[in-house]
């Protein structure tokens, strides 16, 4: 069996993160009401913050699929409780950046942070299926894995 070889990680988290600064961003700060450059700094924060977590999260959810079911191809619905676990992570980590750098209370924080999750939740799971669509795992984007 096959698994995605780390550098095709790196390039799937970058390519998520400038997708999701280049389409959301715009929206965001329609949305909100937050001057762009604001929104931008928060953002490119969040994009390193959420690159790690989606490069930790994705291996260790392959990893589980693989264990489980002995195939690292993705149902429907294990593409959404990945989109999820996702979404719920970042949610986790971001809701009290939002207050401090928006200097929101930390219920408009999570209230603007679950809007955002709703709309990224959309976007990482076309984003991933697009992902996988354009570079399935064979090749030299895998690598052998052995369940131990």
């Amino acid at each position: 069996m096959k698994m995605r070889a780390r550098n095709d990680r790196i390039r799937h988290s970058i390519g998520y993160q400038l997708g999701s600064l280049g389409v959301l961003m715009p929206l965001i700060s329609w949305l909100t009401g937050h001057p762009m450059l604001k929104l931008g700094v928060l953002a490119l924060c969040f994009a390193s913050l959420c690159a790690c977590w989606n490069y930790l999260f994705s291996g260790w959810f392959d990893r589980v699929i693989y264990r489980r079911y002995g195939r690292t191809d993705k149902r429907f619905i294990e593409r959404c409780l990945h989109a999820c676990g996702i979404e719920m992570g970042i949610l986790w980590l971001t809701t009290p950046l939002i207050a401090w750098w928006l200097k929101l209370s930390l219920l408009d924080a999570l209230m603007m942070d679950i809007g955002l999750v709703v709309l990224y939740l959309v976007y990482t799971l076309a984003y991933n299926w697009l992902y996988d669509l354009l570079f399935p795992v064979h090749g030299h984007l895998a690598i052998p894995y052995e369940v131990k």
